[in-house]
């Protein structure tokens, strides 16, 4: 086929926001949508060698997937394998687990279903995954799978068929992405058949561009490039992707392949040297980044500086110039006498493969036995020990059954008790645990908990509809018979629709949820009123149907993850948890938290009860301070959400603003 430097000068616009986004750069919010531009180019790449192969007669399915195998996997393996001694060293001992089933996966290219059931792709946590990268190059390579595959079934190129079928399968895959999007959302980014159509897309265009040269169009081309740049400088990971909204990038891609003929200003600046040399090793770089970025996350104590990042996207470019050069190029030359055929080539990246399996498997069953740093059980508990999220009692919105619920994630005293109920998001659930075992607890205990939703109507927070978990909370405490309800929410982040930045180094990654209130800018003083507001407004409407109502105010957030610090600080530094102090302020906290509680401290009612974990967590153990960490016990299971014991330290102040509201009256909100 017909080289196209302007492709490779795409490759570069592709993969350089991509790099810039998982480096936490802010301008390039958007910048995961160079991924989608990759799938695009792929797809027209693949399709214009298959079909114009075919056309000659000189297709071979073995001679195919043997220029796949030395295109991707000689520098992947070396990635692989350049990562495992770093993740051995410096990763916590589930994270190291948790590697080497990434690491099988990724050796078998289904590390998007592994990330699938695993990850969401924008959480805080994926941040610190080396391997997270690697669901595209997995979706890329199943595509290769089928799509030679439905070639063949077509029979003899006629243009005319090729593009009606190709389309109609990119119809039915943007369908499902745009379903995915509105139903299953985290799924749905690392679901193959959701992607689908953008590999198909570049097929359409090489299936319009065969035996003739691009269409030359100055407003077609730019307008291309202009979608794609707004994609990436626009977006963000509120968006619902990959969904209608993929069309920018992905059109924008398709009209810069099929209109950026030779003389058009868009082919002659993608054609510059300095695109199209990044675009050569873009591959390379794409396989480095993740790693690089992740471990220096995992081995930083606090976030690292923009400074550094940018660094370490330079260092990503420099091993990329070297890999293209000492292992893409003579792997895909066949210079190694070793590797020269498809069976043998085919046979050695089998056998490459199935060692990075093994190895994967291994560390993914033994790794927390492998590593060189011990760890504290007092850790493990307050990672994996401390509320009810591993027994399903926080689900969905979606997924919510209340009746499934009050079997499984209630305890029951008897007939003649209270009936109370802990409604909320994940921060009413991670004080189920500690209320369930209050040991002289008078009433009987329900859990209504649905994830990333408070329980009012009217919610949307970020891709997720909670009308569906109000609807149904409702017919739970009608059907119980409960008598009073405990409200707990992450209410700030609502309110500002903004993570925590502890301003000591400890940064909460991610987009909070923001909630639709009136079309209103998130983040405005207007904004966080209204949110405020219609906070008020719901929790007024259960005193007004006559429920007793305990109040629980925002629990002050960590900033940075505190079982993984004490980890990190007793691994790296040498110091025993029972010496580890760790806190935040306290002034941040109420700089952060005052929309929220003045809005809460304006509700007075006799069956309102307020209960301020702030009152407890800060100014109390240690001076002016908010603690995490102290007096040999981690306070916090991740960033945010309390640990069982930083629950117990919460829950017998719910326990007795239950029992006073039990001796009240009922009345009306004020």
């Amino acid at each position: 086929m017909h080289y196209r430097r302007e492709i490779d000068g795409l490759r570069a616009v592709a993969v350089l926001p991509v790099i810039l986004f998982h480096a936490g750069i802010s301008l390039f919010r958007g910048g995961f949508v160079g991924v989608d531009v990759f799938f695009v180019i792929s797809g027209y790449l693949i399709t214009t060698i298959i079909v114009s192969e075919r056309r000659q007669g000189s297709f071979s399915f073995l001679r195919f997937y043997e220029r796949r195998a030395r295109r991707i996997l000689p520098a992947l393996f070396l990635v692989l394998a350049c990562s495992v001694p770093v993740a051995w060293l410096w990763m916590h001992p589930h994270e190291f687990a948790d590697y080497g089933r990434s690491l099988a996966a990724t050796a078998l290219f289904i590390s998007n279903v592994h990330f699938w059931e695993h990850t969401d792709y924008f959480a805080r946590d994926a941040e610190i995954q080396p391997l997270l990268h690697t669901w595209s190059l997995a979706i890329e390579e199943q595509y290769y799978l089928v799509f030679p595959l439905i070639l063949l079934l077509l029979g003899r190129f006629r243009r005319g068929a090729y593009l009606l079928v190709i389309a109609l399968m990119a119809l039915a895959s943007l369908g499902l992405s745009e379903w995915g999007a509105r139903h299953e959302p985290d799924a749905n980014f690392f679901f193959t058949l959701s992607r689908f159509w953008e590999l198909l897309a570049g097929s359409l265009c090489a299936i319009l561009l065969l035996d003739r040269p691009p269409w030359k169009s100055q407003i077609l081309s730019l307008l291309g490039l202009g979608l794609v740049l707004f994609a990436i400088f626009a977006y963000d990971d509120t968006v619902p992707f990959p969904s209608v909204w993929a069309l920018a990038p992905v059109g924008g891609t398709a009209l810069v392949i099929l209109f950026a003929g030779n003389g058009t200003l868009v082919a002659r600046l993608l054609s510059l040297p300095a695109f199209v040399g990044l675009g050569l090793i873009s591959y390379s770089a794409y396989l480095w980044h993740q790693p690089v970025f992740a471990f220096a996350r995992i081995r930083s104590l606090l976030e690292p500086d923009p400074a550094l990042m940018l660094g370490l996207a330079a260092l990503c470019i420099a091993l990329a110039a070297l890999t293209w050069r000492f292992v893409e190029q003579p792997f895909r030359h066949r210079r190694n006498p070793a590797i020269r055929g498809p069976v043998r080539l085919l046979g050695v990246s089998a056998a490459g493969s199935a060692a990075l399996v093994a190895l994967g498997l291994v560390v993914f069953h033994k790794g927390a036995a492998l590593q060189p740093w011990p760890m504290d059980p007092r850790v493990i508990q307050a990672e994996f020990d401390t509320n009810d999220r591993l027994k399903q009692c926080l689900p969905s919105s979606i997924a919510f059954d209340w009746k499934a619920l009050a079997a499984d994630c209630s305890d029951i005293k008897g007939k003649d008790r209270l009936n109370v109920a802990l409604i909320g998001d994940s921060h009413a659930d991670h004080f189920a645990r500690a209320l369930r075992e209050l040991p002289d607890r008078q009433f009987n205990f329900y859990q209504f908990t649905a994830n990333s939703c408070p329980p009012f109507a009217g919610v949307r927070t970020g891709k997720r509809n909670c009308d569906h978990y109000y609807t149904r909370l409702q017919q739970a405490l009608e059907q119980t018979g409960m008598d009073i309800v405990i409200i707990a929410s992450r209410w700030t982040s609502y309110v500002t629709a903004q993570r925590f930045d502890n301003g000591e180094g400890g940064v909460e990654h991610g987009v909070s949820e923001p909630i639709v209130v009136d079309k209103l800018r998130r983040g405005s003083a207007a904004y966080r009123d209204a949110v405020a507001a219609h906070f008020q407004r719901g929790i007024e409407t259960y005193l007004e149907t006559g429920y007793k109502v305990v109040l629980v105010h925002p629990v002050p957030e960590a900033g940075w993850n505190v079982p993984r610090m004490a980890y990190k600080i007793a691994a790296f530094e040498g110091q025993p948890l029972e010496n580890i102090e760790l806190s935040t302020s306290h002034q941040r906290f109420l700089d952060r938290n005052h929309v929220a509680i003045n809005a809460f401290d304006t509700l007075t009612a006799e069956n309102l009860a307020h209960v301020r974990p702030s009152g407890i967590l800060c100014d109390t153990m240690i001076p002016d301070r908010c603690a995490n960490i102290a007096l040999g016990r981690i306070l916090y299971h991740d960033d945010d959400h309390l640990s069982t014991q930083g629950a117990r330290l919460i829950a017998p102040a719910i326990e007795a603003a239950v029992e006073a509201l039990a001796h009240r009256r009922p009345g009306k909100g004020s």
